[in-house]
């Protein structure tokens, strides 16, 4: 009677760490995979590009859409260079250019439909627009401190904008 109450315990741990550890590695082999993406895209940057924080993004369609896989479209890197915020993901589609000083830099917050994460939105003049969010990593929570928050993203996009707008040019 013990051998068989032991061997549905040690039946169920087992289930347990397939049912866990099937997610898991998923999650994993997919954060490699945008960090390999993400560092290719990194190597080929100008030297003059600064604050480069890596980055997942949706189109308006994307991310108004109800029904969908993931809660982002693509993955890459933010960066400024010069006078321009340029998004560049890692397939040639994928690259968003937008003038510093008359880009809309909004504040849109969590969005249930994309999970539970924080997005801003970037609209050009030309009308291109997409939805940001900081890379927090192999968990959806941000867990250490390796990149700043979206929100910081936000707020620091949001600072340099008014300071060149001040200014006439991209400040330093």
């Amino acid at each position: 009677m013990e051998s068989a109450i032991g061997f549905l315990l040690l039946i169920c741990v087992v289930f347990i760490l397939i049912v866990v550890s099937i997610p898991v590695s998923i999650a994993g082999i997919a954060y490699l995979t945008r960090k390999s993406k993400r560092n290719k895209i990194t190597a080929m940057l100008t030297p003059d590009s600064t604050d480069i924080v890596p980055v997942r993004c949706n189109t308006p369609r994307q991310n108004d859409a109800v029904m969908k896989f993931t809660g982002f479209e693509f993955s890459g890197v933010l960066y400024i260079r010069g006078n321009v915020i340029c998004v560049k993901g890692s397939q040639k589609n994928h690259y968003y250019e937008f003038d510093i000083r008359s880009a809309q830099i909004n504040w849109v917050g969590t969005q249930f439909q994309n999970g539970l994460i924080q997005w801003f939105s970037l609209r050009g003049m030309d009308g291109q627009m997409i939805y940001v969010n900081v890379e927090t990593g192999l968990f959806v929570f941000r867990i250490g401190s390796f990149f700043p928050s979206t929100r910081e993203v936000y707020e620091k996009l949001f600072n340099i904008q008014n300071i060149a707008r001040m200014s006439g040019q991209q400040p330093m």
